[in-house]
């Protein structure tokens, strides 16, 4: 075809009209474009005349044919192909790992059968296509090509019904001609593991709770965490996952994962607190460089400042998360601490309710507040502001700790358990756990009646008391205050 910006003739030309398109409705798509930039169009073996009725007459009516001979084309083949996969014929396409095509039939390869039979019991063996992904990469089994599985050929290959000698066609497998790979026990099995994995059908409510920082929460290396939940006897938990851990890129420092609720409320509590104190308000805001401001305008910031925090729970959910995501820029994960950055000039619109101050603000303030993760047993606490607060369970938990401890003392000193193996088998436990929990042992009476007394003395859970116990009872304070007075009546003991 000639340029058609040049000024020339620009003309189309096939062999027969069916060259060009079988399709009506393409064809006067064609045609449109055609009119629009002035192309002719000529068929070298057919004569039409298309400014004529008659000749787009033709015109369509051999279209027409052409359309109703490549539908007629498609169904025969069509055909052809589900009846040769209702005989069981292999029809072409990707080759299945494990095979290979000759004479338009699958044969066995052995050497990556063996593969595909590993995948199928690794896969039963470990419970979870993620696990099998990383068993296969640690084990440097690989596929065709040499490259790693992904998860989504795994998954595909664990669906794929060759593996067990059949042929499948759209929803209806029918016998191979192929023979099989994987006997049915395993398939079956490998089926029934894949069903109870999918979250979408273990899943049955609807996630009502919107997580507040989704896209603002990082560690102190810049890697962003993303929100995740685990479905455990019909309950829902929500949490805070590095992306560091999910793509597996580097080591971190940071926490993988962080309980979303107790990391919100955290957050929100600290700004909250933040908005009550004056001081640490107006050191953000305050430029000392600049000219002063009208007289009151600090004032009335501080009065707005805290009545907002004041009235925060009186707010509906939607309207307090909105206000979180236009006040925090960002939230960062720190080692010991949570980073909380706000932009002022948003936070300051908020609190007057419309409009800025006259005076120079800086454009973020950073709040900070103390961090830790504290395991309970098989959980994981986060423990943000006060790390000296304990729940009544981790108190429980260390009182019931140490009369056990001494109980199993006392059935090693009366000789009713002759060694610490011996003891461990009457419980049902393993020696390590009890040589551990001896530790418990060294606490002196004093220490005891403290923190049976004083519960704002217990550390934060078992685990922490178990690795600050010193032999030296003076030097078991946990809390409490020491005076000449305790320190004598400790050595007295």
């Amino acid at each position: 075809m000639a340029d058609i910006h040049a000024g020339k003739v620009s003309v189309v030309v096939v062999y027969k009209v069916d060259r060009l398109t079988r399709s009506l409705a393409d064809f006067a798509k064609l045609v449109e474009q055609f009119d629009k930039f002035g192309v002719s169009f000529v068929s070298v073996t057919q004569q039409f005349n298309t400014t004529s009725s008659m000749g787009r007459l033709t015109l369509t009516v051999l279209l027409s044919f052409a359309q109703f001979e490549r539908e007629v084309t498609g169904e025969r083949i069509r055909d052809k192909i589900a009846a040769s996969k209702k005989k069981g014929m292999w029809m072409g396409g990707n080759v299945p790992l494990g095979y290979d095509a000759r004479d338009r039939k699958l044969q066995i390869n052995e050497a990556e059968a063996v593969t595909v039979r590993t995948i199928f019991n690794e896969f039963l063996r470990l419970g979870s296509v993620h696990s099998l992904q990383d068993w296969l990469r640690e084990n440097n089994i690989t596929s065709r090509r040499g490259n790693h599985f992904f998860r989504g050929p795994l998954y595909m290959m664990l669906r794929n019904p060759h593996y067990i000698g059949l042929i499948k066609h759209k929803k209806v497998t029918y016998p191979g001609e192929h023979a099989a790979i994987i006997d049915r026990e395993t398939w079956d099995k490998a089926q029934t593991l894949l069903n109870d994995n999918i979250q979408g059908k273990r899943r049955k409510v609807r996630a009502t709770k919107e997580s507040i920082l989704t896209s603002i929460l990082f560690d102190a290396n810049g890697t962003l965490y993303t929100p995740t939940h685990a479905n455990k006897n019909g309950r829902r938990y929500r949490y805070y996952t590095s992306q560091a851990v999910i793509k597996k890129t580097g080591n971190s420092n940071s926490p993988a994962r962080i309980p979303a609720h107790d990391l919100e409320k955290a957050v929100v509590d600290r700004m909250l607190e933040w908005l009550q104190t004056p001081t640490q308000l107006l050191t953000a805001i305050r430029d000392e460089t600049t000219v002063a401001p009208p007289e009151g305008v600090f004032a009335k910031i501080i009065a707005q400042a805290a009545t907002m925090a004041q009235s925060w729970s009186e707010h509906i959910a939607e309207d307090r998360t909105q206000f979180l995501k236009k006040v925090i820029e960002r939230v960062i994960i720190h080692p010991l601490h949570v980073e909380i950055r706000l932009r002022v000039p948003a936070l300051l619109n908020e609190i007057l309710g419309g409009g800025e101050p006259a005076i120079d603000l800086p454009q973020i303030a950073s709040i900070e507040c103390p961090f830790r993760h504290v395991r309970q047993g098989r959980a994981v606490r986060l423990v943000v502001g006060d790390t000296n607060i304990t729940t009544d369970a981790s108190r429980q938990a260390i009182l019931n700790a140490i009369a056990r401890a001494r109980l199993w003392y006392e059935l090693i000193t009366t000789g009713q358990a002759r060694s610490i193996r011996e003891l461990a088998g009457l419980h049902c436990i393993s020696p390590r756990f009890v040589n551990e929990q001896f530790k418990l042992i060294l606490l002196g009476p004093q220490s005891i009646e403290c923190l049976m007394t004083r519960p704002e003395s217990l550390p934060l859970s078992l685990n922490d008391l178990l690795t600050s116990i010193p032999m030296n009872w003076r030097e078991q304070r946990f809390g409490r205050p020491q005076s000449p007075h305790n320190e004598h009546a400790n050595s007295s003991v």
